[in-house]
């Protein structure tokens, strides 16, 4: 929970009521903070699901009158997403733009953003959609960028405090003596 004169540096800047920072940081806290923590790996899950979905999606596309129950089945159980959003790199003057659509959005970034300001520029973005999607707010930049800013302070706090609990001090020697202790492969 940020404290009272955060709210109210944050009510100024924006342009927002202490009010509706509040309810946006409980709803970040709520909803948005709990799912961040199941999504471990996320980055690396998210490469290999896009490189088996590549292979699959080909196959499927051609068996997919035979397959409608288990689309359906899939649809019900979330494994298939029916919103996605993409993230763009672009050689472009704006600084980021996002593109809405029927099964999701598409970020538009600058690509010649440095890392730090690139990931600035997502989390505002995905500001708007969680504004225009889940919050069903009228949206502003103030309400993007107040999104943006519970993002990267929770994201900078678990790095400051929350990662050294998962990082692995001995490096190469001590995670493959941990993966070993964890998930040992039985022999003879």
């Amino acid at each position: 929970m940020i404290d009272s004169e955060l709210v109210s540096r944050l009510s100024y800047a924006l342009d927002l009521d202490t009010e509706e920072i509040q309810e946006q940081e409980a709803e970040y806290d709520t909803s948005i903070r709990p799912k961040i923590k199941l999504r471990y790996l996320s980055h690396l899950v998210a490469t290999v699901e896009d490189l088996v979905n590549e292979k699959k999606a080909e196959v499927f596309l051609q068996r997919a009158p035979q397959d409608e129950a288990v689309l359906s089945g899939h649809l019900k159980t979330k494994r298939l997403r029916l919103y996605s959003i993409v993230l763009a790199p672009v050689p472009f003057k704006r600084k980021a733009t996002t593109r809405h659509h029927k099964f999701g959005a598409i970020v538009f970034f600058n690509a010649s953003f440095n890392d730090r300001d690139k990931r600035i520029l997502i989390a505002h973005e995905l500001g708007h959609i969680v504004n225009r999607e889940l919050l069903l707010k009228t949206d502003s930049e103030g309400r993007a960028n107040l999104f943006a800013f519970f993002a990267l302070n929770d994201k900078n706090n678990f790095y400051l405090d929350e990662a050294k609990k998962h990082t692995f001090p001995g490096r190469e020697l001590e995670i493959m003596s941990s993966i070993d202790a964890i998930c040992p492969i039985l022999k003879g």
